[in-house]
C-alpha cells in the first residue's frame, strides 16, 4: 500500500471524488462486507492513483496500509488521516455531504482497527507475539501523540460530526496505553567510562650512603 498517495499535498479539483453511481464503490463495499479488506484496500488503492480523492473509500485504504504496515506504523496512518481532514480537505470528495461520508468511513475505520487490535490480543495470536517483540514503546508514543493530532484535526474541520470518531479514537489510545506499559523497557545503564589507570612510576631505589 502507497500511503504517499494520500500522505502528500492533493490537488484541488472541482469535483473530487467518484460518481454517486460508481460500480466500484459497491465492489470495494461488498468486498468489505465479505472480509476482503486487503481485496478493498487494494481497489482503494487503484482508484486513489487515479487521482479520485473520496473519503467514502479513505477508511479502507489506510485500514489496509495497517494491515501491510502494522502496529508500528499506525503513527504514519493517523498523520496521514490528519493531514487529508485538515490542509487536504478540500480535495476530497464527495464534497455533498462530505462531512457525513467522513464521519461513516472513518467511525468503519477507528471501530475496525479496536476490533483488530482486542482481537490479536485475545487469541494470544503471532500477530501479536510479533508487535510484543518488534514494536517499541517509542513507536506507540509516536502513535499516541500523532492521535492528540487527529482528534484536534476531527474537531475543527468536522465539530459535531467528529463525536463518534472521537470516542472511537479514544478506545484506540486506551488499548494504546496499556500495549505500551507491557512492552516498556527501562533504558539500559549508560557504562561508564572506563578511567584509563597510568601505572604507578617505580619508585628510584634509595641512594646508598
Amino acid at each position: 500500500m502507497n500511503i504517499d498517495l494520500l500522505n502528500t499535498t492533493l490537488e484541488v479539483t472541482e469535483d473530487p471524488g467518484l460518481d454517486m453511481i460508481d460500480p466500484r464503490l459497491l465492489d470495494i463495499t461488498s468486498r468489505v462486507e465479505n472480509g476482503e479488506y486487503e481485496e478493498a484496500a487494494t481497489q482503494a488503492e487503484q482508484i486513489l492513483e487515479e487521482g479520485a480523492y473520496d473519503i467514502r473509500i479513505t477508511g479502507f485504504f489506510l485500514y489496509g496500509v495497517f494491515l501491510e504496515r502494522g502496529l508500528g506504523d499506525l503513527n504514519v496512518v493517523f498523520e496521514c488521516l490528519t493531514r487529508l481532514i485538515t490542509e487536504n480537505w478540500e480535495a476530497v470528495g464527495p464534497v455533498k455531504n462530505r462531512e457525513k461520508h467522513a464521519q461513516t468511513s472513518l467511525n468503519w475505520l477507528l471501530r475496525q482497527l479496536i476490533k483488530k487490535l482486542q482481537y490479536e490480543e485475545g487469541r494470544d495470536s503471532d500477530v501479536y507475539q510479533q508487535w510484543i517483540a518488534e514494536v517499541s514503546s517509542d513507536d506507540v508514543q509516536a502513535a499516541l501523540e500523532a492521535s492528540e493530532e487527529l482528534q484536534n484535526g476531527l474537531s475543527e474541520t468536522l465539530e459535531d460530526q467528529a463525536e463518534p470518531l472521537l470516542d472511537g479514537l479514544s478506545k484506540v489510545n486506551e488499548w494504546l496505553a496499556a500495549f505500551q506499559r507491557l512492552v516498556y523497557r527501562e533504558p539500559e545503564p549508560e557504562m561508564a567510562e572506563e578511567k584509563e589507570f597510568e601505572p604507578e612510576a617505580e619508585a628510584e631505589p634509595a641512594e646508598r650512603v
